[in-house]
């Protein structure tokens, strides 16, 4: 047993000293502030927060806490598959590994410009496909239309001053059916992210894009901040969205860790190795122990 303890360690030494440390990674916050003035569709509630005590305490020289009230779908989050198909998984049934991928950035902000209600199409996809290589497993692919910039202006990102009234004037980009029906067909990805309140462009009044990913399994993320601070592929990106149990979706402090340039890669592999290697060192602890 000694011996085999021993080619263990040696087998596992190479690839435990090729783990990047935390310190050699660059971390991009995705996420919005929570507060009074965090985004949500017109149809919900806004985010309520009430300080019910900021002060000395008894004894106590500081204590401070409150109430918050606010629609699930508010703020940077991530739609569940319940929320569009009868069935699906609830947040606190989504398996850890599925809140996580390689990312994908979809760049239409020239085609926003042009067509405020643009829809990224299975063409964009194929094309990213042609300059950075497949679109790897388990990833999350994002559009990146500048939307961000409105946020949180709700006449702005909604492009409406009767937004609250009226949802058929609203106006911003998503994904095409198309593009989802691809990504469907031909990829396995763990989620679909906008910089917009939804996957589908503010023309859609069916939802259809919600109604094909949700179906699947796949994840939506929504209002994804800080877009232009990624790089088209190479980033690992983050879902730890709260565990409501009976919702149909939560808020997320969604991020990203980049590679340093002379490190980065599309994700499948480096994450592969990655996890082998924590594999590897947790069996040697047990061989050794």
């Amino acid at each position: 047993m000694d011996t085999f303890k021993k080619i263990i360690a040696i087998m596992a030494a190479p690839i435990l000293m090729s783990i990047s440390p935390v310190e050699c990674r660059r971390i991009v916050d995705l996420s919005y502030d929570m507060d009074n003035n965090a985004l949500t569709y017109p149809i919900n509630p806004r985010l309520n927060y009430t300080v019910v005590h900021k002060g000395k305490y008894g004894t106590v020289p500081w204590l401070q806490f409150g109430n918050i009230e606010f629609g699930v779908h508010t703020g940077t989050h991530v739609d569940s598959p319940n929320h569009f198909s009868k069935g699906g998984l609830e947040p606190h049934q989504i398996r850890l590994e599925r809140l996580m991928g390689p990312g994908v950035v979809i760049n239409v902000k020239d085609k926003v410009k042009k067509d405020i209600d643009y829809a990224v199409t299975d063409k964009d996809l194929m094309n990213w496909e042609a300059k950075n290589g497949k679109i790897p497993k388990g990833a999350i692919v994002l559009m990146n239309s500048g939307w961000g910039a409105m946020y949180p202006d709700f006449a702005r990102v909604f492009n409406s001053t009767t937004y609250k009234q009226d949802q058929s004037t609203l106006h911003y980009p998503g994904f095409h059916l198309n593009a989802a029906q691809w990504l469907v067909n031909n990829r396995d990805v763990n989620a679909i992210g906008v910089d917009t309140p939804s996957a589908d462009n503010g023309r859609s009044t069916t939802f259809p894009v919600h109604q094909l990913i949700m179906g699947e399994g796949i994840l939506i993320v929504e209002n994804v901040a800080n877009m232009d601070k990624l790089p088209h592929n190479g980033a690992y990106i983050y879902l730890p969205m709260l565990k409501f149990k009976g919702a149909s979706g939560a808020p997320a402090r969604m991020f990203a860790a980049i590679e340093d340039e002379g490190d980065r890669t599309n994700g499948a592999a480096t994450l592969s190795k990655h996890v082998s290697a924590v594999a590897i060192l947790f069996l040697v602890k047990l061989l050794v122990a």
